[in-house]
């Protein structure tokens, strides 16, 4: 087998972590957009059905098992901080 050195798999890390912080700050912003919707159709910021789904529509997409609890908990902590964020762009609309 032929290792590649830490170097080279820190860079591949800091690589990802870039792409990763875009995609993450990009779907923040669409949840206050979501809030926003929220708000104007008098919603709730829980929305249990739709975090079922996104929950499951991202685990089944891992194609390592040993990862899927470990994406099952991301997602969860993902959409837990998005629902601060619609409910802090809720209150501040007040």
């Amino acid at each position: 087998m032929n290792l590649r050195s830490l170097e080279e798999l820190r860079e591949e890390i800091n690589q990802i972590d870039t792409e990763l912080t875009k995609l993450i700050e990009a779907r923040f912003k669409c949840a206050v957009e979501v809030a926003q919707y929220k708000q104007a159709h008098d919603l709730p910021v829980f929305d249990e059905k739709r975090e079922a789904i996104v929950l499951e529509r991202n685990v089944s997409a891992v194609s390592d098992t040993r990862f899927e609890d470990d994406i099952r908990r991301f997602y969860q902590s993902l959409m837990d901080i998005s629902k601060d964020i619609q409910r802090q762009e809720l209150q501040a609309e007040e």
